[in-house]
């Protein structure tokens, strides 16, 4: 009884903390909002934000109609070329958002290889150049039309230049910018587009050099063009598997049902993977819209795909669409991940792209081998959608349950099957709860179902601070960035004496912290107005994470050091 009455006063008071921090960051709709800001205003943190998840979750987008860059891409580019603009590559799913696992980070040095071997599509590509200017966009990561290969330094006379020396090499697959991106900024990048169309006849042949069944019977109908090839120059390979098929434990059976379901029939993975996607665009299935809102519940994909009576059943946006697709991919063990980015934006008469806010998008790649990661967008196509700068999809009009072999392969009732749960008290084991069982108290199982919740509360306390400093960042509050790396250093076990001025702390820590260090002295101490830079805290968060080993960052997570912090 005394246990369980200071488990009920320690949670009582944390709920209370929780929801009173968490107040002044999340919205009535649950979460911060994935676009944030407004484009308007000279200078650095007057753009458009992105926080750089995919989630499930269904909120206010806060998008707007301004231009947030404009490109031009070389002379040789083959025309009518509109790649998406990638911005960054999401690989670890905890049952809610998409985010990347690898934070690591190399500085650009010509001649070295941007992204790792794995990132680089074994098909047909082509190799682009590309010149972007910032309009309205704070970002520590530059978007790139396809695949970034190599930077260079911007030709002719440019306003603000970014040097190929300004960039970092960013998880294996994006690129960085020192400091972030600031309004007129411009830089030169050379890219590699996937030409998906020419390979389209090669992902569809199967081990035998045929076309795999159901490519074969639309081949056979005239509804497929293309013949058996192999395109591939090289074989992908996937160094860690297992880190792109991973998901929570608790991820319900029926979602790996309804995977299965609508895959039913197919023999190679590239079938599979056009069966989601077919599935998914198809506007009797799913209805794309803005409009909706599930108040403070996450969207629970199970329930959302499989139970018609659920809030905004089927009805989503592109980060519902992607997320998903990706969660159904791994359950039939096709390795997936999710990218974020832009549609191809409007091309002038002059050549010149124009991607706005409202292109921002999120889509989905999964690993075909031997080709590797092969793009898919599940998101519907209607007019309604505002997509209109988005390219037609190269499985338009062509439905794969069609062609199957036996249309009952693809049932459209999917049953969770019994054993996944106790389905009633009944059905636990004869003194699981009180121990009489075995005639030994499951005391154990009160320790742990106390110690468990406790556990967690001190990373939520942090994240939920973390973000409530971001929006004080992004409102330009210096302190806000000041006291989070702080309180980073200070759970790392830094010795962050009160005795130090800010800028002797960061001369014996790292070059790193001196922007932030100079701003906040010419606020505080200076009578100045400093401005916060959210750019400058990530650019910290990525020395830290390259020079501290994972045990300690685990071990500084649940440290309470920074908590019990005198401010």
């Amino acid at each position: 009884m005394v246990l369980a009455a200071m488990m009920a006063s320690i949670l009582g008071v944390t709920s209370i903390a929780l929801a009173t921090t968490a107040s002044g960051v999340v919205d009535e709709y649950g979460n911060a909002p994935w676009r944030q800001g407004n484009g308007l205003g000279p200078g650095p943190g007057s753009g458009v934000t992105y926080d750089g998840l995919v989630e499930l979750q269904q909120r206010i987008l806060n998008q707007s109609n301004v231009p947030v860059f404009t490109a031009r891409f070389a002379t040789d580019t083959p025309e009518g070329l509109r790649p998406y603009w990638r911005v960054d590559t999401l690989d670890t799913f905890d049952g809610e958002e998409w985010s990347r696992s690898d934070t690591t980070s190399r500085r650009y040095e010509s001649g070295l290889a941007v992204v790792d071997q794995e990132n680089l599509y074994q098909g047909t590509s082509t190799e682009i150049l590309q010149t972007v200017q910032i309009q309205a966009l704070n970002s520590v990561l530059a978007p790139t039309a396809g695949t970034p290969v190599e930077i260079q330094d911007p030709s002719g006379d440019v306003e603000s230049p970014r040097l190929a020396s300004d960039f970092y090499a960013v998880g294996g697959v994006s690129i960085g910018v020192s400091g972030g991106l600031d309004r007129a900024d411009q830089y030169q990048v050379r890219t590699a587009v996937t030409d998906r169309s020419a390979d389209l006849g090669a992902l569809a042949t199967n081990e035998s050099g045929q076309l795999s069944p159901i490519f074969a019977a639309a081949f056979e109908a005239g509804d497929f063009a293309y013949e058996p090839a192999i395109t591939a120059s090289g074989e992908a390979v996937l160094e860690n598997r297992d880190r792109y098929l991973q998901l929570p434990d608790n991820t319900p059976a029926g979602i790996a049902n309804r995977a299965r379901a609508e895959t039913a029939g197919h023999t190679t993975d590239f079938e599979a993977a056009w069966m989601l996607q077919s599935w998914f665009r198809d506007q009797n299935n799913f209805q794309y819209s803005v409009e909706v809102s599930t108040g403070h519940d996450s969207l629970v994909l199970d329930d959302w795909l499989n139970d018609t009576t659920s809030t905004n059943y089927r009805v989503g946006y592109c980060e519902q669409f992607a997320a998903a697709m990706a969660v159904l991919a791994r359950t039939i063990e096709i390795p997936s991940r999710v990218v974020w980015g832009f549609t191809p934006g409007e091309v002038d008469d002059n050549g010149v792209i124009t991607v706005r806010d409202t292109n921002a998008h999120a889509w989905v790649e999964l690993w075909i081998e031997p080709y590797g990661w092969f793009q898919f967008d599940p998101t519907p196509r209607a007019e309604q959608t505002g997509f209109d700068s988005q390219p037609p999809s190269l499985t338009a009009g062509l439905d794969p349950s069609d062609y199957l072999a036996n249309p009952e392969d693809n049932p459209t009732v999917v049953t969770v099957p019994p054993g996944v749960g106790p389905e009633s008290l009944e059905d636990l084991a004869p003194g699981a709860l009180d121990g009489s069982g075995d005639g030994a108290p499951r005391w154990w199982l009160i320790g742990l179902a106390a110690i468990v919740p406790l556990a967690t509360v001190v990373p939520v306390l942090k994240r939920v601070r973390r973000r409530r400093r971001l929006a004080q960042i992004r409102n330009g509050d210096i302190t806000a960035a000041w006291d989070e790396i702080v309180d980073r250093l200070t759970d790392l076990g830094v010795d962050v004496s009160p005795s130090l001025t800010p800028l002797e702390l960061a001369q014996s820590t790292n070059h790193v912290l001196l922007p932030l260090a100079l701003s906040y002295s010419s606020t505080i101490y200076g009578g100045r107005s400093g401005q916060a830079r959210e750019a400058d805290l990530i650019g910290v968060e990525w020395w830290i994470e390259n020079n501290f080993e994972g045990p300690q960052r685990v071990v500084a997570a649940f440290s309470l050091r920074s908590l019990l912090r005198r401010e």
